[in-house]
């Protein structure tokens, strides 16, 4: 998977201050303060069933108990300058398939996207910044059941430089297997066919035997 970043600033208005100058005397100019929203979309490259179960260190059958709104990368979780748009999701984990992380009942993934919960959309008070949109990743509800693809990695967090979070192993929609009207599991963009929660379970085991993984439940 490859995620391109793209950021735009769209100018919401401009502002001069009232005021009026003795007569005879030219007013001088008053600078405007142009108030902006930012928008972040992101160009993804798809990842096939290698790439992601490649990136895979825990894999889950869990559900849904929480979901964030839009944050940014600090510990306030406050907007600031060249701030980045994140949110968590909260699963029970009902069934570990994988697991090289040491899962707890628990598991909180972050997702440097915006969340449903808000429609990706923070407003801001105070400077020029008025609003930050944000590409939504997922549509997921609390309560949705589904098999997540999650590995380690780290984000910038403005103190510190980084932090270590639990993330999708790809982008979101391609990272987890949605369960069917026929209580089958299945991947988007995937060449797999619908399984069983068996079935799925032995392949993704059967996969990461073969190609380096840890076959441990």
């Amino acid at each position: 998977m490859r995620v391109v970043l793209l950021v735009c600033l769209l100018a919401l208005a401009a502002c001069a201050p009232a005021g009026s100058e003795p007569l005879a005397v030219m007013p001088t100019p008053t600078p405007t303060v142009e108030i902006v929203c930012i928008r972040v979309v992101f160009e993804v490259i798809v990842s096939g069933d290698a790439d992601v179960l490649a990136q895979t260190e825990a894999a889950f059958l869990g559900e849904v108990t929480a979901i964030s709104p839009t944050h940014f990368n600090q510990d306030s979780g406050q907007y600031y300058t060249d701030a980045m748009g994140i949110h968590t999701i909260t699963f029970r984990v009902i069934e570990p398939i994988v697991d090289e992380i040491g899962l707890g009942p628990d598991v909180t993934l972050t997702s440097m996207a915006g969340s449903p919960v808000d429609n990706g959309h923070v407003d801001i008070e105070g400077g020029n910044v008025a609003c930050y949109d944000i590409q939504v990743s997922h549509e997921f509800a609390v309560g949705q059941q589904m098999v997540v693809l999650a590995r380690r990695g780290e984000i910038v967090w403005r103190e510190g430089g980084t932090r270590e979070v639990l993330s999708f192993a790809a982008w979101p929609p391609d990272a987890y297997f949605a369960q069917d009207e026929r209580g089958l599991y299945r991947r988007n963009n995937t060449e797999l066919p619908p399984m069983t929660l068996e079935e799925l379970s032995a392949r993704i085991l059967e996969w990461r035997a073969a190609n380096g993984g840890t076959p441990e439940p």
